[in-house]
């Protein structure tokens, strides 16, 4: 059986591509941010509804709640991979194209030879 050849890694050559891709996962996170607190704030309306006395417990609440529970800790999880292995190694390559080239390190070409 053959395995199918990976994919090569997407080369960023610019600047600009590097800033934008930074832009898009940070959006990315503050978007999973905001859903998975909503999820938390409405488990948590669920959880004090289903412990209500004039409701009655209900078991469909509690279940919802905790479905909620769920979707927020997974939401919250792929914010920590963006937090802690995409956004770090992008912001590292930005600050190699940002930084200049110390002379006397590398050759200098700017300088034409006799």
């Amino acid at each position: 059986m053959s395995e199918k050849p990976k994919t090569p890694k997407k080369r960023l050559t610019t600047k600009e591509q590097i800033i934008a891709r930074i832009d898009k996962f940070t959006a990315k996170r503050d978007v999973q941010h905001k859903q998975a607190a909503q999820l938390l704030e409405d488990a948590k309306n669920l959880y004090r509804q289903s412990s209500d006395p004039k409701c009655g417990f209900t078991v469909s609440l509690v279940a919802e709640a905790k479905s909620k529970q769920r979707r927020a800790d997974k939401l919250g999880k792929s914010i920590k991979r963006l937090e802690e292995k995409v956004l770090p190694p992008l912001k590292r390559k930005l600050a190699e194209f940002q930084t200049n080239i110390i002379p006397g390190f590398l050759p200098d070409t700017s300088v034409e030879e006799p």
